[in-house]
């Protein structure tokens, strides 16, 4: 799914990657609504410019509504923490809320109550931290004053005390989330073996133990490391004069000393390419057997990415798809399907998930799938399915475009490489998916889905089980 119309919230990301989004009810387009989608066009007018400390500012003036929105992301998510210390990104996202030299401890959220702010959030992800909020446009002064407020001075605000205090909430989330599903966090059992031992994207995950082992003094390093104006990119989308917005960012952000080191440039590598075909059986105290298959895929973006996210709806999302309608109702052997490419910078990854009906045995459904993707690689899809997962996908971002803080927040968060400028355009994500054909998709599925390069995860219902599940088996078949 294309993340320009995906905004995660929260730290609730850091179980996105673990729980699973079942597919949508989708309403077949009639064709004079297709028609009428294909000929919306959007030109978004973006202006960019770099303070002399190595801010990143765009601005994207909308004045059909008294409202601005704001979102300032930070070059920085899971992949960058070091080893024994997952949850550091996660727990530093927590402390810039908690205050600095001008804002003291809990009051940002006042302020942002006082200023009327809407959406108003942050998250972490596996490669960017962001934060964001929308308010009545006389008020823009009030978001960016507490954004640079944070970013000069969090660290002269942080003591023992606050950092105990947030540490414990982060390990608090991580219980809570523990108590949910017991396949809430089951991609964190697959991804280390789709992404080897090294890859950025080897794991999603907090992990208790290390939240335990964090101090002060490695959120210190991590914020001087990371949270630097010079790996950061402030957006700001909505009703406000350009010349007077480029004054506050400047007054606000321009005096802000960058840290002591240039950020890594980071950009996708070679696609990773299993050898084999990884089994791994899984009990779980759940009902209903399951069936989950994962690929590593290309990056956001990049040759094969909006393929995919197409051939995930013709493939697994709703009741007009291949699966759904040969295992749900057809056959009866599931009682749910879904499929989803998920993009990130550097790479992604393809999952299937098909919910078994009571007694089905995964070995004997497995073929099933592996019969429908093969046709995918063999034979192009339909050209009336092809339009209909397009006009979803168009749907999505026109959808998403109508939200400030969505447009502020994509903005800011991703560095697209369909523009020069990296900037991500809605009319360059529009104008991707309307070049996918058939025959692409049908050859990034063959390329990209293959059954010897794959992993493949079998959950059998166990009454005694671990509550998070517990794996019983894994091998290599070649």
């Amino acid at each position: 799914m294309s993340r320009i119309a995906r905004r995660r919230t929260g730290a609730l990301f850091l179980t996105v990657a673990c729980a699973w989004l079942a597919g949508s009810r989708p309403i077949p387009a009639r064709a004079e609504q297709r028609s009428e989608a294909a000929s919306i066009q959007i030109a978004t007018r973006v202006e960019r410019f770099v303070l002399g400390n190595g801010l990143e500012v765009l601005l994207e003036p909308d004045r059909s509504s008294p409202r601005v929105a704001v979102c300032v992301t930070y070059m920085v998510g899971l992949r960058d923490q070091p080893a024994g210390y997952r949850g550091l990104a996660h727990l530093t996202e927590h402390l810039m809320y908690q205050g600095s030299r001008n804002v003291g401890e809990d009051d940002l959220f006042r302020h942002l109550e006082r200023a009327g702010a809407t959406e108003r959030n942050a998250t972490t992800d596996a490669d960017h931290t962001a934060y964001w909020a929308e308010v009545p446009s006389n008020h823009l002064a009030t978001l960016l004053w507490l954004e640079s407020d944070r970013m000069a001075s969090m660290l002269e605000h942080l003591n023992e005390t606050t950092f105990d205090q947030q540490r414990e909430v982060v390990l608090s989330e991580f219980r809570e989330a523990a108590r949910g599903s017991p396949l809430g966090r089951v991609a964190e059992v697959m991804l280390p073996h789709v992404f080897p031992l090294g890859h950025p994207y080897h794991s999603f995950s907090d992990r208790p133990a290390d939240i335990t082992a964090i101090r002060m003094a490695d959120a210190q390093w991590f914020f001087q490391r990371w949270y630097g104006p010079h790996n950061a990119r402030l957006a700001i989308v909505g009703d406000f004069d350009v010349a007077e917005a480029r004054a506050l960012v400047e007054r606000y952000y321009g005096t802000i000393r960058g840290t002591y080191q240039d950020p890594p440039e980071r950009r996708p590598g070679s696609a990773v390419r299993l050898d084999g075909e990884r089994r791994i059986r899984f009990a779980a105290p759940v009902i209903l057997p399951e069936i989950r298959i994962m690929w590593p895929t290309p990056a956001f973006q990049r040759p094969g990415d909006a393929e995919l996210d197409l051939a995930a709806r013709v493939l697994a999302i709703g009741p007009l798809s291949r699966l759904h309608r040969r295992l749900v109702t057809g056959s009866g052997f599931a009682t749910s399907v879904a499929a989803r490419q998920s993009s990130y910078e550097l790479a992604s990854f393809f999952i299937v998930r098909v919910v078994l009906a009571r007694g089905q045995r995964p070995e004997d459904v497995l073929p099933i799938i592996d019969e429908e993707i093969g046709r995918m690689a063999t034979e192009p899809i339909p050209e009336d399915m092809a339009a209909w997962a397009r006009y979803h996908f168009r749907s999505q971002l026109l959808l998403s475009h109508e939200s400030l803080a969505n447009r502020a927040y994509v903005l800011a968060h991703l560095r697209t490489p369909l523009a020069e400028d990296r900037i991500a355009r809605i009319e360059d994500d529009l104008t991707r998916y309307d070049r996918v054909t058939v025959e692409g998709v049908r050859d990034a599925v063959r390329q990209h889905l293959p059954p010897d390069g794959r992993v493949v995860l079998f959950v059998d219902p166990a009454p005694g089980a671990p509550h998070e599940g517990v794996v019983m088996a894994s091998e290599v078949l070649r």
